[in-house]
């Protein structure tokens, strides 16, 4: 009778182990707060395999058991991975998505700067770049202007004129004042000192 209590206990508890093993290793990867202490499903193995081999049968199921609790230390192996990987992904996520964020921000503050200029030509020689600044200067003179500049921009010298705050404003300034370059772009734009080959602020 005893050795068959001994059996009974041991179908039960192989059974028990093994419900507590998928139940315990699917709540270490879906949620902590529910995770059965790795430490005690362990010793509870060891006590079944101790109390197996006390009876000196059934080495298949002792050898099953030790099994058991070595896919189970592997499991765990493969959960603390996966877990190490989702947290590295997950810095590499918040990298991004702050870098991202960053680059948003600049744009926007850029765009909050940015304005209206006309645009009256672009040059690959700085010389040609020059002459015509130096005859919408005289164009302008005795007039109230801003912002009559050089820029390069990319590999081109590009001759811009004033800071508007809008592109209507821009349009009056080129029939008022600069009829002779009625056909000049206009475009939004913003000031880089970086760009700046040479500028005259004007009278505004």
């Amino acid at each position: 009778m005893v050795i068959s209590s001994l059996k009974m206990f041991s179908l039960i508890s192989i059974v028990f182990l093994t419900m507590l093993l998928v139940k315990s290793s699917f709540a270490v990867a879906t949620n902590e707060n529910r995770n059965v202490s790795k430490l005690t499903l362990i010793q509870k193995l060891d006590d079944v395999i101790k109390a197996e081999e006390s009876l000196g049968r059934n080495q298949k199921k002792v050898q099953e058991l030790k099994d058991a609790r070595e896919q189970y230390l592997e499991t765990l192996k493969d959960i603390d991975l996966m877990r190490n990987k989702i947290a590295v992904l997950k810095e590499k996520i918040e990298a991004q998505n702050n870098q991202q964020n960053n680059i948003s921000l600049n744009n926007k503050q850029r765009d909050s700067r940015s304005n209206y200029a006309i645009q009256t030509g672009s040059f690959v020689d700085l010389e040609e770049a020059q002459k015509q600044f130096d005859l919408i200067l005289q164009i302008l003179k005795g007039k109230k202007f801003s912002f009559l500049r050089i820029e390069k921009i990319g590999k081109y010298y590009t001759v811009r004129l004033g800071k508007f705050s809008d592109s209507n404003a821009a349009k009056q300034f080129i029939v008022a004042v600069i009829p002779e370059f009625s056909n000049a772009d206009i475009r939004k734009a913003y000031i880089k000192k970086a760009r700046i080959i040479k500028i005259n602020t004007g009278s505004e």
